[in-house]
C-alpha cells in the first residue's frame, strides 16, 4: 500500500532561500506542519547548483553533495570548516546542516526536493556547458546530481523546484527585479525554464515557485524585509511552503 504524504520523509536541498532561516522558522518546518511529513533542511546558503569559484562553498554545491551522500564520504565538506577562505566565510549554520545531512539514511527517504539557481544567476553561470554533464553549468550540474542520486537510490522521488522571485533596491527604492534584470545574457526566469526543462527530460515532478503563484511584484513588500529583496521573511517563506506542500499533496496524496 502506498504511503500518504504524512508518512513520508522529505529532504530539502537548496541554497539560502531554504537554508538561511533555521528551524522552526524555515520552509522545511512549515512543509512539515502542513503535510505531516518528516522534513530535513539540508540547504546551504551562498551555494550553487553548479561549480562555485570559492572552494569552500563549492564543496556544498548540489553536485558535490550528490557525490557525498552516494559515496557516504563527507571529507571535503568537513575539511571546509578548517579552511581559511579568501573572501566570504561559510555561514555559521553549515555545521548544523552538515550534521543533519550525515545523519540521514537515504534508503529510508521518500522524496528529495532540489531548489537552487538564484546564486548561479547572480554569478552569471551558464545554463548549458560543453557537454550535458558539465558541472560548471547549471543544467549540467543538475543532470549530474539527478543521475547520481537516482542510480544509487532509485526508490526516491526527486522533485525539482523552481527559483523564487527576487528584486533589487537602491537607496530604498526598487530598481529592478528577476523579471527584468539581465546578467550575462540571462534573466532568472531563464533558470526557471531550464529547471522545468530538465525535470521534463527525466520525467521528474516539477514545482513552480516562481510564475505568479507565490511571491511576485504585487506582494513583495510583505514577503521581504525593508533591506533584503533576496531572502523572504516568514510570510514569504510560508507562501513557498504552502505552494510546495499543495503540489506534493496533489502528486503523492494526503
Amino acid at each position: 500500500m502506498a504511503k500518504s504524504i504524512s508518512e513520508m520523509k522529505i529532504v530539502n536541498f537548496g541554497d539560502s532561500i531554504f537554508g538561511k532561516c533555521r528551524p522552526p522558522f524555515d520552509i522545511s518546518t512549515f512543509i512539515s506542519e502542513i503535510t505531516g511529513a518528516k522534513t530535513y533542511n539540508v540547504a546551504f546558503g551562498g551555494c550553487r547548483m553548479s561549480e562555485h569559484t570559492l572552494k569552500h562553498f563549492d564543496r556544498f554545491s548540489m553536485y558535490r553533495l550528490a557525490d557525498a551522500i552516494v559515496d557516504r564520504d563527507f571529507t571535503l565538506q568537513d575539511e571546509s570548516f578548517s579552511y581559511e577562505p579568501i573572501g566570504e566565510a561559510l555561514p555559521d549554520y553549515f555545521p548544523e546542516g552538515l550534521a543533519t545531512l550525515k545523519g540521514i539514511d537515504f534508503s529510508d527517504v521518500d522524496i528529495i526536493t532540489i531548489a537552487y539557481g538564484t546564486n548561479d544567476f547572480t554569478a552569471g553561470r551558464k545554463l548549458e556547458g560543453a557537454d550535458r554533464y558539465d558541472v560548471t553549468s547549471f543544467a549540467g550540474a543538475l543532470r549530474y546530481s539527478v543521475e547520481k542520486i537516482s542510480k544509487a537510490y532509485p526508490h526516491i522521488s526527486i522533485v525539482l523546484c523552481s527559483q523564487t522571485y527576487r528584486f533589487w533596491r537602491e537607496n530604498g527604492v526598487a530598481v529592478s527585479d528577476s523579471n527584468t534584470r539581465v546578467i550575462k545574457e540571462n534573466k532568472l526566469t531563464d533558470y526557471v525554464r531550464k529547471t522545468e526543462e530538465v525535470a521534463k527530460e527525466y520525467g521528474l515532478f516539477y514545482i513552480d515557485n516562481y510564475n505568479g503563484k507565490v511571491i511576485n511584484e504585487g506582494n513583495r513588500d510583505i514577503c521581504f524585509s525593508d533591506t533584503d529583496g533576496t531572502h523572504p521573511i516568514v510570510p514569504g517563506l510560508k507562501l513557498i511552503a504552502e505552494n510546495v506542500s499543495r503540489e506534493l499533496v496533489e502528486r503523492f496524496g494526503k
